[in-house]
């Protein structure tokens, strides 16, 4: 029955439809019953990427169980949470998603915090889910940047003298389930809770050998960094079961040099150069799957779509929040560039507010059929390349 309304909702009016979505959920005394069925292919890919969005929102506590590590599709997630909202709406996908991928559960086995001001979005990462009661490992890099650009970069990223990150930070301590977490976060030690990328990577690895997905939404650093140090301590490069991308890749040279290259019009392989060829090292023995910016353009949310999210619990509430204070930093640091994107001179005059491209990119680890995709080799390393949104069956070899 509950099956039946959600198709129903899917294929009727967006808006009116999230409309009922969000009365009905309401209603309900045991959110955790509620299933979402998947949609056909004939479904629009924003109606449903919306849906799965809000849905995520509505059920803000995960369904306890007994599940052994060979139950879960295991995943190692490198993010720089706070800097774009995109990362907080892949983190409630993942946090939330009942889908199912080659019978297992996708699970957020580790975490590493990177970039700048890695502590913070550590810190932020850890409130943001447990709002969803959930908790992973997580590893805080070392900033790979003196202490004067550390200071200037706060200066360029602050609203009203402060940090945009760390206004967010607090909106997250403000919400009542992170009461005593927030409180806790407040002593000076807090933070030596967290572990080292090293050592997470490692664990990891046992824990899932040769299962273990890393899924690379920010910067390559922390990652690129512990291949280095086992390469320098002369053990073996540990096979990975792929590696998830949210940028492009370059095919060109694969006949002169039978190599891809970075595209370094993504910013997350362009932020650390060095370090993204250092990660493109293991093309020949673990396959990359690549989410180009592209791709995520027309599934753009509007602002409708946005203010709507933002009424979906506590959750919704900080994308919401996230989204338009990551804008309006960007207005104000560089109204030039914020032009050239959205169109716009305002937060008032803006459609679109953003493009998810670090939700897309975990959508494609657990849904790899709503997205054209098309397959490049290095060896017999098959490397897929996602640039498209259509919601077509992609080659199958790589994903059977």
């Amino acid at each position: 029955m509950i099956e039946t309304f959600f198709i129903s909702l899917l294929t009727k009016n967006l808006l009116g439809s999230f409309k009922k979505l969000i009365k009905f959920a309401a209603a309900q005394n045991n959110y955790t019953h509620m299933k979402l069925v998947p949609s056909s292919d004939t479904i629009a890919p924003l109606i449903l990427l919306t849906a799965l969005i809000l849905f995520m929102l509505l059920s803000p506590q995960a369904k306890s169980g007994q599940q052994s590590a060979g139950d879960f599709t295991a995943l190692l997630i490198i993010t720089d949470f706070g800097t774009d909202v995109d990362d907080a709406q892949a983190f409630a996908y993942l946090a939330k998603n009942k889908a199912q991928h080659k019978g297992k559960n996708l699970t957020i086995a580790g975490i590493i915090s990177t970039g700048y001001i890695p502590e913070i979005r550590a810190k932020s990462i850890e409130l943001f889910l447990n709002l969803y009661g959930i908790t992973a490992p997580i590893a805080i890099g070392k900033p790979e940047k003196t202490e004067q650009e550390i200071a200037a970069y706060s200066i360029l990223h602050s609203l009203n003298g402060t940090p945009y990150e760390t206004t967010l930070l607090e909106k997250l301590g403000s919400y009542p389930p992170n009461a005593q977490m927030w409180k806790n976060m407040q002593h000076s030690t807090y933070c030596n809770k967290y572990t080292s990328p090293g050592r997470l990577i490692d664990s990891l690895l046992r824990l899932y050998p040769n299962n273990l997905r890393v899924v690379i939404l920010a910067q390559a650093t922390q990652f690129s960094n512990y291949l280095a140090d086992i390469e320098k301590r002369g053990r073996p490069t540990p096979q990975f079961h792929s590696i998830y991308i949210q940028g492009q890749c370059d095919t060109s040279t694969l006949r002169t040099t039978g190599r891809i290259q970075p595209n370094f019009a993504a910013f997350n392989l362009r932020e650390d150069s060095s370090a993204t060829y250092k990660l493109f090292e293991l093309q020949t023995t673990t396959p990359f799957i690549f989410l180009s910016k592209h791709a995520t353009y027309p599934l753009a949310f509007t602002k409708e779509e946005t203010n709507l999210i933002g009424r979906a619990g506590y959750p919704g509430d900080y994308l919401k929040t996230a989204a338009y204070t990551g804008l309006q930093s960007f207005l104000k640091r560089d109204p030039g560039t914020f032009y050239k994107i959205f169109k716009a001179t305002s937060l008032d005059s803006l459609k679109t507010i953003n493009n998810p491209y670090d939700l897309l990119t975990v959508i494609a680890i657990n849904s790899p059929r709503l997205f054209a995709a098309d397959t490049v080799y290095v060896g017999k390393i098959p490397h897929i390349l996602i640039d498209r949104h259509v919601p077509t069956v992609p080659k199958e070899k790589f994903w059977e």
